[in-house]
């Protein structure tokens, strides 16, 4: 393993419907998060149907499974509440949706990260489960 607080930024790409212990996983994320460190974690509505795990299959809205990651998050502990923002692309040929559900080490620190993100819209703040799809 890593040693603690050995990271600034923790990603995982459209992979925790699949997990089988996604719980300890996030908290394995926050162990080795430093203090400030962000953690990104991306979502689709896609997956392999039978690889994915009871929780994610029961509900496929994207609600749903953006509420699932703010679950985890919350119960690991030591980490900011978090925000989904919607990432999809926009244009001719494009109708697949991408979130980015994001959050950060107990001290939170303005990272590029955020910065970057600042211009997409926060359609989730997932402390409250609400979610509301908006139109780009």
């Amino acid at each position: 393993p890593f040693p603690d607080r050995s990271f600034d930024v923790v990603t995982c790409c459209v992979s925790f419907d699949y997990l089988t212990r996604p719980l300890d996983v996030m908290r394995e994320v926050r162990r080795v998060l430093r203090p400030g460190g962000s953690v990104l974690l991306s979502q689709s509505n896609r997956c392999f149907f039978t690889k994915a795990v009871g929780v994610w299959t029961r509900d496929m809205s994207d609600a749903a499974h953006l509420r699932v990651l703010g679950t985890y998050i919350h119960f690991a502990g030591g980490l900011s509440p978090p925000a989904a923002t919607d990432i999809s692309a926009s244009g001719t040929g494009t109708n697949d949706p991408m979130y980015l559900v994001s959050t950060s080490a107990s001290r939170r620190v303005e990272s590029s990260i955020s910065r970057h993100l600042e211009h997409r819209r926060v359609i989730m703040h997932l402390e409250h489960l609400e979610c509301s799809r908006q139109p780009h």
